[in-house]
């Protein structure tokens, strides 16, 4: 029981799906959020998803609380407690990408009708290629549909683990592009746009869309939010992004085309451009997903990301999305 000056910090976790984290190893460490100064830090193993700390209440100045469970980043949350109250902290928890998480992919039979735009691409894309992160080669491996996308880990000749990393950054696209509503616009214009996918990595898509895809996007970086204001003009990398677009296709900057999402978490970013293919007229799209942004937020990653080469982790998005989206249709999930 507390004494008089004392109450009751209980600590519960939850990952970005809103499931309790239980039978989980974890630090907890408190401070003083004045000069930073530690109160007490502990290892525990919370068996029942939740944890109680007691701590002297007086003086009150505020607190903050350092936690990191196993396979998760850490996170800081702060907070004031009263003599004989018990304070409940619901504390969610991101989790760190290469600490030996794991795809389950729904199979390609039990993707049901929200699906149907995805299906009808990857069917229609049979000259689809896979891109590893940092590397000019691009491999082939479509038509990746029916048995060869349930088990395309084994039937072609890539890093296992980086073709489920490129198959979660394609569904991970997916969802949010069908997430991702236009003023004025019925239906879901992302993902029925898309005609063919030419090449997914773990950070993005590269794909075909219809005239009318293409024209949206660019009417939207033309009015750049006045009037859905979702969605702001970005055209501070254009360059960047024809990189990313096959040889093949004639595709000149002043013809392309971009929009961002305003939001703090999961932003949405869709590339268009105005190009040829064999001196005929189409519409190519680049899209990938940012992990913030806010802008300063989204630059330290920028800059995490040229340090370490890596871009942004397929499996990091997964949570964003979770975390942003009701229900996100992802086609897997991570064990």
């Amino acid at each position: 029981m507390p004494s008089a000056n004392e109450g009751i910090v209980t600590i519960l976790l939850r990952n970005a799906e809103d499931q309790r984290l239980n039978n989980i190893h974890c630090a907890v460490s408190f401070f003083r959020h004045s000069d930073g100064g530690k109160l007490g830090r502990f290892q525990r193993f919370l068996e029942n998803h939740r944890e109680d700390f007691l701590m002297d209440a007086f003086p009150g100045f505020p607190r903050r609380v350092d936690v990191e469970a196993k396979r998760y980043r850490f996170v800081s949350r702060f907070f004031r407690i009263e003599p004989g109250e018990r304070l409940l902290l619901d504390i969610p928890c991101l989790r760190k990408p290469t600490a030996g998480w794991r795809a389950r992919f729904e199979r390609w039979n039990d993707l049901g009708p929200s699906y149907r735009s995805l299906k009808k691409a990857l069917d229609a894309s049979p000259d689809l290629h896979f891109k590893v992160r940092g590397s000019k080669q691009t491999d082939p491996i479509g038509p990746f549909v029916g048995d060869k996308y349930d088990v395309g880990d084994e039937h072609i000749n890539l890093d296992k683990e980086a073709l489920r990393q490129g198959k979660a950054g394609m569904l991970n696209l997916y969802a949010k592009m069908d997430a991702a509503g236009v003023k004025g616009v019925a239906g879901k214009p992302w993902v029925q746009g898309i005609e063919r996918i030419l090449r997914i990595q773990r950070d993005r898509v590269v794909a075909v869309i219809n005239k009318k895809t293409a024209n949206l996007i660019k009417t939207l970086e033309e009015q750049d939010g006045s009037e859905d204001s979702r969605y702001g003009a970005e055209r501070g990398n254009l360059d960047g992004h024809k990189k990313n677009f096959p040889e093949r296709f004639s595709v000149e900057t002043a013809n392309m085309h971009s929009i961002k999402t305003r939001e703090p978490i999961g932003v949405l970013q869709l590339t268009v451009a105005f190009a040829k293919e064999n001196g005929q007229d189409c519409f190519l799209l680049d899209a990938d997903i940012d992990e913030r942004g806010n802008p300063l937020l989204h630059f330290g990653d920028f800059l995490r990301h040229r340090i370490t080469g890596k871009g942004t982790h397929p499996y990091e998005i997964y949570d964003f999305l979770h975390e942003s989206i009701d229900t996100p249709l992802l086609g897997y999930r991570l064990t």
